[in-house]
């Protein structure tokens, strides 16, 4: 049977936190898809037998000069990986470019545009951002989600914003992340004996994953129980930018924290504490 090639463009393939992106590649069945990538890591997490690694691309100095200064052409021409991509999928014979991450799509805008070959880019998060710092972003970010046949957005809500930033209705299609259930079975929670509740909410350590406001309400639901008492025990999956200032609200509210799960562990290691708990979040 013959299977269409899709060539998976990541900058970085892969980061430990990514592993949503190794559960779609590998995931594929009926394409066959390789990877393009500038920087391979953590091989040994998410071995991957088809990656195209891409060196910086050697270009003339002449030619780069006349591109850049004269011609005033976009980096991907004048920097040569405008030359790169197109051989690379030339040489797959490589049907469609998926492109992970709005940046991303951003930054290679130009190839999409001349490629003779559809493409397309899902969003997943951060990505979907706006950079009014960075002139010229936003109306480029716009002008992608204009040109693109198809947007792959992994909610409702990542698809609702890119409505909101003009994307017809029509090109987004939800790409979900998968979950491989078999680590975390279907379980029934009895209230704790001793009187201490353990909840575990997985995300990352930012303002937008609600954790402050997960704090407040683990000690709002134990304020009737006297200090003496067992603290509830509050589990945290990811390092962030707050995970400090979460620490030392935690201790101001008798809460216990455990340290974070390592990215590196498998599913069973990080459903293995929610089946000992009584929320999952």
């Amino acid at each position: 049977m013959h299977q269409p090639v899709v060539a998976s463009y990541c900058n970085t393939f892969l980061k430990r936190e990514m592993q949503h992106i190794y559960r779609q590649v590998t995931g594929l069945r009926e394409f066959r898809t390789f990877i393009m990538t500038k920087s391979r890591e953590n091989a040994d997490a998410f071995p991957f037998p088809n990656i195209e690694v891409l060196p910086r691309p050697r270009i003339n100095f002449l030619l780069r000069f006349q591109r850049k200064y004269l011609q005033r052409m976009e980096p991907v021409f004048y920097r040569g990986e405008y030359d790169q991509l197109e051989g690379v999928l030339t040489r797959r014979n490589a049907q469609l470019l998926h492109v992970y991450f709005g940046h991303t799509g951003v930054h290679l805008l130009p190839f999409m545009c001349n490629w003779s070959r559809p493409s397309l880019v899902s969003f997943h998060g951060m990505d979907i951002m706006l950079r009014n710092e960075e002139p010229g972003y936003n109306h480029r970010l716009r002008a992608l989600l204009a040109t693109l046949p198809l947007v792959l957005a992994r909610s409702e809500s990542l698809g609702s914003r890119l409505m909101e930033l003009g994307c017809d209705a029509s090109k987004i299609r939800i790409n979900r992340t998968g979950v491989p259930m078999g680590g975390f079975p279907y379980l029934v929670h009895s209230p704790p004996a001793d009187g201490a509740w353990c909840i575990i909410q997985a995300s990352r350590f930012i303002e937008k994953k609600g954790l402050e406001i997960t704090l407040k309400a683990c000690r709002g639901g134990t304020s009737g129980r006297p200090t003496q008492g067992p603290c509830p025990d509050f589990r945290r999956r990811r390092f962030g930018p707050l995970s400090r200032f979460l620490k030392s609200k935690a201790a101001r509210r008798r809460l216990q924290v455990r340290p974070p799960l390592s990215a590196s562990q498998s599913d069973d290691d990080v459903g293995r504490p929610g089946r000992r708990s009584q929320f999952d979040a």
